[in-house]
């Protein structure tokens, strides 16, 4: 036994190299996948805020009147133990938090608390304080007859505090709290999640001076103190709130979560408690996103698998081919069927198991969790073991077939081989009728009855089968766990398109070879007879090649359907190189921005949410408000967007033209009034469109008017809100500085004009909002950055670089099985003045149809797929709200000739290898 696995190495050692590789794919492919997915469900929950990721409870008034503060703390356990698994193992922080907020208009003191517009105060206990922070100034609190609090030293700056500092604060209650500052502290940890939402708050002070900003800061205090304030205000309020352990949740732990935050809302573990959470909303959208690539990475592992197992199906073939003799021997022996697939399943036990365990220990070694895929790896073992055993005891029936079919073939063609005579020396330049008698005696001439098809039952089942997949697709949808059948249905789509090429192919050479009889040279002439002849024979290995380029070029396809609908969105949402955004800028901002080194053009837009209009019939509604000049906007738009021609109008003695959207043009009809910073103006709608650039993907409801036309005074002109940017290699920080300066310049003008005052700067920090600078390349990249990516980027790479590997490999299984019949057959034209370099070309020739039909339909099935299983696929997931338009990048086309032009260098590479281990010209001098 161990002689006849020495004798057989090189086809045993294949076999098993398949077998590794393919358990490889069936442990290795979810592993990496569940890896990514984990990581970026990870990803996710850091990048949400902390009013949406922690779970927290509120207690209603009911609950905060007949609870102290001090039997807060002992709640934690309580409402923490009665919440539904598994939220409570997955909790990793938990605190009780009493609020006392006091607005501004309730606290008086010394400065900057003896104003109009003061900063507002929130007094707060909240639970294991005195341990995340470390004292700098002062002490810690330790309230007895007034309420004793430390701030953070910023808190301290931004509000006006410090040691020492005592504010009475006032509310609904009697006589006024006293709030007093006895320490200033840092935290120990900034970043520890206890420290959510102590951030400084930017607030706009009230009318009539809502063009200043002051703050909002929190002061700690301990349980006597936030009582004393509490109760004497009435403004008292509890939360317990519950921080998730982002790492313990992996995204198969998604779907329990969120059922069960959605049970602790409907039944609280406590009375009188509301929970507030947004993060099974958040998780549902991770959910979708996950579906979706997990969908497309379903087909392109189904791909990539069925490859696999079709390599292993032609490694069969050519161990069994090269066996023929051995078995035809046993046969004539009497050895029976199952006798002969009994000896080489013996062969295969000793090297195929330990094969599949080695590339299933493998991907163990890979980052993530493990699949459920045993039943699979299973399979993979009975194909491993099964096919090769069954194939090489079926040659039994048949000992010699195939032993001069070649001349027997030739000969049947109806033309004698002595017609040779026509060769002329010096190129094969004889007759048609002298070509086809060599190629018959070569072995080139048509196929005899081996080649054998499946019957047209058989044909027509399979591409119907395809089609019925699709339907059901289309319908149906890929289910979260996964199904089989839809998610071969690309397989079966490939099994059917292989089916057409290799019926339509023989005819399709014939024809040529026919053709090419009647032109001088002989090389074009053998190989199409060879490649005629053969092309019905290689039905697996042209589908193996289809469903291997059909992968690749159906990840490569999604990616760029995904792809162009960022890019669309990104075109949309930021429009130009870069957008600048604030809250008012003054009107020669756009001076100071194109001052700029790199910035070439700068486009004021003003925008507004909630604008109010009132319909022609008295129907008041509110929308989007958009106010740009439409020609200027569109000499620094990107990705070639354009403005509607009535953003470009000027001034008129009528109303003003609109461009509104379908759900506003609905409501409003022929027009109405809108208001424009505070100035009323007519309008008509002039033109019905879905998106402007400039506007978010997704806003249904906007009114655009054109800014030129808009009839602002010179003393009260339109204030720009954000400004559209042209321009290379400038940095987004200096811009942000040259629109501040513009925001600063818009304010400073403002406080003048109201406090009379002799106002000469304004400081950042009394800004409404600092200016934000967005780039094109910054928001695409955003788009870029959620928690599936990672999984579909290793989708598209796998799909790409697996199927390029496989497909090149079944190149070579594929020249590997034809590679006697073919040496044998070019031996023999050498004998009859055949080159070496026309050996070669004749090569050429034979392989390149078979393999060109083979990659143009694995390319043309792999761009349609979006299109025909896209709706299953969900990719409007990763679109950015922008609706999908399946396509493929024309660069798929040079990665395609690209791949063809190395699956031939390899066909040359194994074939010449091939021959040269067969010693052909040893035989022929035999």
């Amino acid at each position: 036994m161990v002689r006849r696995v020495r004798a057989y190495a090189g086809h045993l050692g294949l076999l098993a190299v398949l077998a590794f590789v393919a358990a490889l794919l069936i442990g290795g492919l979810p592993r990496l996948a569940n890896h990514y997915t984990d990581r970026g469900l990870h990803g996710d929950l850091a990048r949400l805020p902390w009013q949406t990721a922690d779970l927290m409870y509120a207690a209603r008034p009911a609950l905060v009147d007949t609870l102290e503060p001090r039997a807060g703390d002992a709640e934690l356990a309580r409402i923490g133990a009665g919440m539904p698994a598994p939220i409570p193992r997955l909790t990793e922080g938990r605190w009780f938090v009493a609020d006392v907020d006091v607005p501004g208009a309730g606290l008086s003191g010394a400065a900057p608390y003896d104003g109009f517009c003061k900063p507002s105060l929130r007094v707060r206990y909240q639970s294991g304080a005195a341990d995340a922070v470390r004292v700098i100034e002062g002490r810690l609190p330790a309230s007895t007859t007034v309420t004793e609090t430390m701030v953070s030293a910023e808190s301290a700056r931004l509000a006006g505090l410090r040691v020492g500092s005592t504010v009475l604060a006032s509310g609904a209650g009697g006589a006024p709290a006293t709030v007093r500052v006895v320490g200033v502290f840092e935290p120990r940890d900034p970043a520890a999640p206890f420290w959510a939402g102590h951030e400084p708050e930017r607030l706009i002070c009230p009318e009539p001076e809502n063009d200043r900003m002051t703050w909002h800061a929190t002061l700690l205090t301990d349980v006597p103190g936030v009582t004393l304030a509490g109760r004497t205000t009435g403004l008292l309020a509890y939360q317990w709130r519950y921080r998730l352990a982002a790492q313990d949740l992996n995204a198969s732990g998604v779907d329990p979560l969120v059922t069960a935050v959605v049970n602790a809302r409907r039944a609280p573990p406590r009375e009188n408690v509301l929970l507030r959470t947004g993060v099974d909303v958040a998780l549902g959208g991770f959910t979708e996103r996950e579906r979706a690539a997990g969908a497309t990475g379903s087909v392109a592992r189904t791909g990539l698998l069925a490859t696999t197992l079709g390599l292993l199906v032609l490694a069969a073939t050519v161990m069994a081919g090269r066996r023929r003799e051995e078995s035809a021997l046993l046969a004539a022996r009497g050895a029976a069927g199952w006798t002969i697939a009994l000896r080489v399943l013996t062969e295969l036990v000793l090297v195929v198991p330990a094969a599949v365990l080695a590339g299933w220990y493998a991907s163990t070694w890979l980052p993530g969790r493990a699949g459920t895929d045993w039943p699979l790896l299973l399979a993979l073992l009975a194909v491993a073991l099964g096919v090769p055993a069954l194939c090489v005891a079926a040659q039994t029936g048949v000992p010699w077939a195939g032993i001069g079919a070649g001349i027997g073939a030739g000969a049947g063609t109806g033309r004698s081989g002595a017609a040779g005579s026509g060769f002329a020396g010096s190129g094969f330049a004889g007759s048609g009728a002298a070509r086809s008698g060599i190629a018959g005696a070569a072995g080139f001439g048509p196929a005899g009855a081996g080649a054998v098809l499946p019957g047209v039952a058989g044909r027509v089942f399979v591409v119907g089968l395809a089609v019925l997949g699709v339907v059901l697709l289309r319908r149906r949808g890929l289910s979260e766990e996964g199904d089989p059948f839809l998610a071969g249905v690309p397989v079966v789509l490939g099994a059917a398109v292989a089916l057409v090429v290799v019926q339509v192919l023989p005819g399709v050479l014939r024809v040529a070879g026919r053709l090419s009889g009647r032109t001088r040279g002989i090389v074009v002439f053998l190989g199409l007879a060879r490649a005629g002849r053969a092309a019905s024979l290689s039905a697996g290995p042209v589908a193996v090649l289809i469903v291997a380029t059909a992968t690749g070029v159906f990840t490569a396809a999604v990616n760029a359907t995904i792809g162009d609908a960022r890019d669309r969105a990104t075109h949309q949402s930021v429009a130009a190189d870069a957008e600048v955004t604030g809250f008012s800028f003054a009107p020669g901002t756009d001076r100071r921005l194109t001052a700029v080194p790199g910035v070439d053009a700068a486009v004021p837009m003003l925008l507004y949410s909630g604008a109010p209009i009132i319909a022609a019939s008295g129907r008041t509604l509110q929308a989007q408000q958009l106010v740009v000049d439409g020609a200027a906007a569109d000499r620094v738009l990107r990705g070639g967007g354009h403005m509607p021609a009535a953003l470009s109008a000027g001034p008129g003695a009528g109303s003003i033209p609109a461009v509104v959207s379908p759900d506003v043009a609905a409501e409003l009809g022929p027009g109405g009034v809108i208001q424009v910073q505070a100035r009323r103006y007519a309008f008509h709608v002039a033109a019905v469109v879905p998106s402007l650039p400039g506007l978010d993907v997704g806003t249904r409801r906007f009114v655009a008017l054109s800014w030129q036309a808009v009839p602002a005074p010179d003393y009260s002109p339109l204030i720009p809100t954000r400004y559209l940017i042209r321009g290379t290699g400038f940095a987004p920080e200096a811009l942000r500085v040259a629109a501040d300066a513009g925001q600063r310049e818009y304010y400073l003008g403002v406080l003048q004009r109201q406090s009379d005052a002799g106002i000469t700067s304004i400081s950042d920090t009394q800004l409404p909002r600092r200016a934000t600078v967005t780039t094109w390349h910054q928001h695409r990249s955003a788009l870029e950055d959620n928690g599936v990516n990672g999984v579909l980027t290793f989708v598209f790479v796998a799909g790409a670089a697996g199927s390029a590997a496989l497909a090149l490999l079944a190149v070579g299984l594929q020249v590997l099985a034809g590679a006697p019949a073919r040496g044998l057959a070019l031996s023999r034209l050498r004998t009859l003045g055949l080159t070496g370099r026309q050996g070669r070309a004749v090569l050429c020739v034979d392989l390149l149809p078979s393999m060109a039909a083979a990659f143009v339909a694995g390319a043309a099935l792999g761009w349609l797929l979006p299109v025909l299983i896209g709706p299953a696929l969900g990719l409007d997931a990763f679109t950015a709200g922008m609706p999908v338009r399946a396509g493929a990048d024309l660069s798929l086309l040079a990665q395609t000739f690209g791949l063809l032009t190395a699956g031939m260098l390899s066909a040359v590479s194994v074939e010449t290898l091939a021959h040269r281990r067969m010693r052909l010209g040893g035989l022929l001098r035999l």
